[in-house]
């Protein structure tokens, strides 16, 4: 399946696009046939995390080798990006924009200046590092994670 010029919708709690949290590294691996690299994410880890580089996607699993958590990184070399919550298309959004979104869709998050973090719905989004150390309303979208959500 290419999936390389089609929306990846973020779905809250459940998925980036095809990647669903719980899904197996079989079943993740068998949705393309793009290349991807593996890695340990830390040192202590036993279950190696997938790197989708073309889609802009990453998976890690938990010890029984299912999704946990999915990123999408907003800007990828060599191809369009394409990640979208409620609507909003990722690349264009900024720090205040994914701030009035949370506000609109009723969830408390808490801005930590690198991420907004939005447990209640499983989402963290993080943005561009500004050069100064200075963050701003202004700052954009650079990556976003689907976790299982916490209740509130």
């Amino acid at each position: 399946m290419d999936l390389r010029y089609k929306p990846l919708i973020v779905q809250p709690g459940n998925s980036i696009g095809p990647f669903v949290l719980g899904m197996t590294r079989v079943e993740i691996q068998a949705l393309t046939r793009e290349p991807l690299h593996s890695f340990y994410p830390q040192t202590w880890s036993s279950v190696r995390s997938d790197a989708h580089d073309i889609l802009g996607v990453t998976v890690s699993y938990d010890d029984e080798a299912r999704a946990n958590h999915i990123a999408g990184h907003v800007r990828i070399k060599g191809g369009p990006c394409m990640l979208e919550l409620e609507g909003e298309r990722l690349r264009e959004a900024t720090r205040e924009t994914m701030k009035i979104l949370l506000e609109l869709l009723e969830t408390p998050f808490e801005d930590t200046g690198e991420a907004l973090e939005a447990p209640a719905l499983g989402l963290t989004i993080g943005f561009v590092e500004p050069d100064e150390g200075n963050y701003s309303p202004a700052d954009r979208c650079d990556w976003i994670v689907v976790r299982p959500m916490t209740p509130r």
